[in-house]
């Protein structure tokens, strides 16, 4: 177990300026991960108290979720005590047929491959302690990327394309 003190030096805790120093150290690999927040995400935990799950097929189906699809590993959050811990075996592009309601107590680890999803947007509507990490979202037509309203979410290394500009 690391001293606080190598902890912040590796890039964790309470010395650290910010998550991307720790997200690529020791102390922020696997579940380590939700150590890295800090500010208004600290203490956003996503499926660190849950199962893991590995997503493993491009397919989707809204009607009839297969094992191995990110709709299949967000649905389990709904019925794993603490949630779920969703990473990927491999790249991979992610046609969504249908919106992709995210639960609760996820998370979404993009690390060490390139994940995109595209056609459908990922909604997280009232949910609470949720992570999103290192997944690109593309080519949504006439809706958000990342639909997100009421709750507590951590949104890291997301990257919506084409990029998009806020209006005032």
């Amino acid at each position: 177990m690391a001293t606080e003190q190598q902890q912040q030096q590796a890039g964790c805790g309470a010395g650290q300026v910010d998550g991307t120093k720790c997200q690529f150290s020791e102390c922020g690999k696997g579940y380590g991960l939700a150590s890295c927040a800090v500010g208004f995400a600290k203490g956003v935990t996503g499926g660190l108290r849950g199962g893991k799950y590995v997503v493993t097929s491009e397919g989707d189906n809204p009607l009839n979720p297969a094992a191995g699809t990110l709709r299949y590993g967000t649905e389990l959050a709904r019925t794993t005590k603490g949630g779920v811990w969703i990473t990927f075996s491999r790249s991979m592009v992610i046609s969504l047929q249908d919106m992709l309601w995210v639960q609760s107590h996820t998370t979404i680890d993009g690390r060490g491959v390139n994940v995109t999803v595209v056609n459908r947007n990922l909604v997280l509507g009232g949910v609470s302690n949720v992570i999103i990490h290192n997944i690109q979202i593309s080519n949504i037509r006439g809706s958000d990327t990342l639909h997100i309203f009421s709750g507590t979410t951590k949104v890291s290394h997301f990257s919506p394309y084409p990029p998009f500009t806020a209006q005032v």
